[in-house]
């Protein structure tokens, strides 16, 4: 074999490696993004009840100082 042709090969096996790791390491991206998106999304959903709540009490008081009144 020439040293052309090794190089090639060793070429090749390293584009090989580089492609399998740079698969594994997407996946994990988009395994860690998932999981911080289903975080941010209970989060403004806590935060969307919370601020509810707080309208529904604003809109009792709201009512009944002005019965009141």
């Amino acid at each position: 074999m020439t040293k052309k042709f090794v190089r090639l090969e060793e070429n090749a096996t390293l584009g090989e490696k580089r492609k399998k790791e740079s698969a594994t390491l997407g996946e994990k991206r988009k395994k860690e993004s998932a999981t911080l998106g289903k975080s941010v999304k209970k989060k403004v959903r806590l935060w969307g009840k919370s601020v509810k709540k707080k309208m529904r009490f604003c809109k009792v008081s709201i009512s009944k100082k002005r019965s009141g009144g």
